[in-house]
């Protein structure tokens, strides 16, 4: 039965990938729980320096996690991940530093994400140096309070589409695009207001208006 399925991470040459099933034991690999909650979990730390890719089975969207916090957190050797359509973002409230200093990525669609019940997503890209594609056009903020340091450190960005963002929840935005240096243009609808945007735009020399 599908309640017979557990949640679990296999890491083998290199390759981190998620399931949900039965499967454990026909694994090779160093397998890791994935907890529904959690922030610090079991994987990160002790392989972060060796992953280069992340796959997501499709068995993994049959589990639904409530957060995915420090998920990739320092995954510095991380260039690929494949079947994010198979992460079921639905109830996900968490997603701070998800992909912190994860510098040799290149590119991030997330669009097959459903963040309408995110509250946090602090630090969720700071760091990623060498990303010059992200796609957030199905990202839904209306929940969100905390977007500080969203996309600091993200140098190789020259334009950000954020136009989907809702601010009305948001309560922290400092360092939110801060030490993006090559970044030129953000795209939003509405102008925007928050009570703590302290060094929002720090060092963002080629911003324009």
């Amino acid at each position: 039965t599908k309640s017979d399925s557990r949640a679990y991470a296999v890491v083998n040459e290199g390759v981190i990938t998620f399931y949900y099933d039965k499967q454990t034991d026909n694994r090779t690999g160093t397998v890791f729980s994935v907890p529904e909650a959690g922030h610090a979990e079991a994987w990160v730390g002790s392989t972060n320096e060796t992953i280069t890719k992340t796959v997501f089975d499709v068995s993994f969207y049959g589990y639904v996690p409530s957060s995915t916090a420090y998920w990739f957190c320092n995954f510095n050797a991380l260039k690929t991940i494949e079947g994010f359509g198979n992460l079921n973002t639905e109830s996900v409230t968490d997603m701070t530093r998800m992909f912190y200093n994860c510098n040799s990525l290149e590119s991030l669609d997330l669009s097959t994400f459903n963040t309408t019940n995110v509250t946090f997503m602090s630090g969720m890209f700071e760091g990623c140096s060498a990303l010059t594609s992200l796609n957030l056009s199905s990202f839904n903020t209306m929940k969100v309070a905390d977007i500080s340091s969203m996309f600091s450190g993200c140098e190789s960005l020259t334009s950000l589409d954020v136009s989907k963002f809702s601010v009305d929840k948001v309560v922290n935005m400092k360092h939110m695009f801060s030490d993006c240096a090559q970044l030129t243009t953000i795209v939003c609808d509405d102008a925007w207001s928050c009570p703590d945007s302290k060094k929002m735009f720090d060092d963002c020399t080629k911003l324009k208006g």
